[in-house]
């Protein structure tokens, strides 16, 4: 029998047929959903970044120019008045803030 004969008479099952291309389509897949998550990602924060980088800096501008320090016995409390109406208390973060 030659080595041509042994490989025709072989049964191929659904498992056997084309499961090299498959399995080498599937490495190439496995390596490629990372490199592509981690471009989506470093594409999403390098344009969203500036954009979350000046609003926090209008926030933090509007912020220091209406607020106030005061001292107290339990330390400095900073403090801003703002709008019209019945005064309201806010805390925020653990422990005051």
């Amino acid at each position: 029998m030659t080595a041509a004969t042994v490989a025709s008479s072989r049964p191929e099952t659904a498992l056997d047929h084309g499961s090299g291309r498959r399995r080498g389509r599937w490495r190439r897949a496995g390596r490629l959903v990372p490199l592509l998550s981690a471009t989506l990602t470093v594409g999403y924060v390098a344009v969203t970044y500036p954009a979350f980088r000046s609003a926090m800096s209008k926030a933090r501008a509007e912020l220091a120019a209406g607020s106030q320090v005061v001292s107290t016995r339990a330390g400095p409390i900073e403090y801003a008045e703002e709008g019209h109406g019945p005064p309201i208390l806010v805390v925020h973060g653990a422990g005051g803030g």
